[in-house]
């Protein structure tokens, strides 16, 4: 992951916990930034409230950002994701589908009486979600930016076929900018 265009790409190890039958997650990650010293990150969105909070080793508050706009991203997060988590898909009711005129699939949910839809394209080796408009936080003000999002490299977890590997990015101005690309390593059901 990586924080600004241009800057250095920092590896992390992340927990992230889905729920299915409502539109809730919550995402902690751990980066190493030097020796002794890293951050943790909590990224969520828990009963119509999204938050954003670092660490510094898990303890020392250093940032915290909520608010409309964050919860409208936050909610973003949770739709484009719903590749990893297909329970959500069938279980939560308060996801709507349809497929656009393009033959997109759309999924919407509501956030404070606002819509928020994220579209899904896929073809036979990958899936790729969008969106034209999500609040991207640049500083204290929040820009609404194009999104992408791709998920690759479909395995076979207990049955289901999940991608392994994603990376997201948002269309700037100067051209496209990459901040994140995982892999998954484990899946566990609960």
């Amino acid at each position: 992951m990586r924080f600004k265009p241009g800057g250095r790409w920092m590896s992390f190890t992340a927990t992230q916990e889905y729920d299915t039958r409502t539109v809730a997650f919550s995402w902690k990650a751990r980066f190493r930034v030097a020796p002794m010293i890293w951050i943790t990150v909590i990224d969520e969105y828990r009963g119509g409230v999204g938050a954003l909070e670092a660490q510094l080793w898990g303890f020392i508050r250093v940032m915290r950002a909520s608010g409309p706009d964050l919860s409208k991203g936050e909610v973003s997060r949770y739709l484009g994701e719903l590749f990893w988590t297909p329970f959500s898909i069938a279980a939560n009711e308060e996801l709507r589908w349809e497929v656009d005129p393009a033959g997109a699939t759309m999924v919407t949910t509501d956030v404070d009486g606002e819509e928020v839809s994220v579209r899904f394209s896929f073809d036979a080796d990958s899936v790729e979600v969008s969106m034209p408009a999500r609040p991207r936080q640049v500083g204290k003000e929040s820009i609404d930016t194009p999104w992408h999002g791709r998920a690759w490299e479909f395995v076979s977890i207990g049955g289901l076929s999940l991608p392994r590997r994603a990376a997201v990015s948002w269309d700037l101005p100067d051209g496209r900018f990459e901040y994140f690309e995982g892999r998954i390593t484990q899946v566990a059901w609960s």
